[in-house]
């Protein structure tokens, strides 16, 4: 039990951490970690964002050889300037879940709940493969080569589409 939680942990970890780096779309990391907005020259990690995660709160395991002192979830914080507020729900809990979603509430990252409660109930929207492919094309070239194609294509779909 302990060693699937981890392994669970690890994909979690590899995968957010891939997802945050994927997001300069391959452009030269020296111009993505502080360039100036058009609202007054501003750091883009200027302002610090608030995420809510609704998802294996994994950031209260204890910190490891790989993530050091404070965990990977101050690692996160403090290279993106970002707070991570997990949610406080169990996410394997369907009742929590439902109530959560039915009292008009909303995550930022959702990770966990089974996708298909969340389509039937239409709390996520309908994207195309290709949609990620253009917009994330490191993440998915990352993702492919960790695991394969068809592995990949085999989560990424329910019921013939992708959310």
């Amino acid at each position: 039990m302990k060693r699937s939680k981890l392994s669970v942990f690890v994909m979690v970890v590899c995968l957010f951490a891939i997802v945050l780096s994927s997001c300069g779309k391959g452009e030269n990391p020296a111009e993505t970690t502080g360039p100036e907005d058009s609202t007054g020259g501003e750091s883009a990690f200027a302002k610090q964002l608030e995420i809510l995660w609704l998802g294996v709160n994994e950031f209260d395991l204890p910190p490891s050889e790989t993530t050091g002192e404070g965990g990977i979830r101050t690692k996160i914080e403090q290279k993106f300037n970002v707070k991570i507020k997990p949610v406080p729900v169990d996410i394997f809990n369907s009742e929590q879940t439902n109530l959560f979603w039915a009292e008009g509430n909303t995550a930022d990252y959702i990770f966990g709940s089974p996708i298909p409660n969340l389509v039937e109930q239409e709390l996520v929207r309908e994207i195309t493969e290709e949609m990620i492919r253009k917009n994330m094309p490191t993440w998915m070239r990352k993702v492919e080569s960790l695991v394969g194609a068809e592995m990949v294509k085999q989560q990424l779909y329910y019921k013939d589409k992708v959310y």
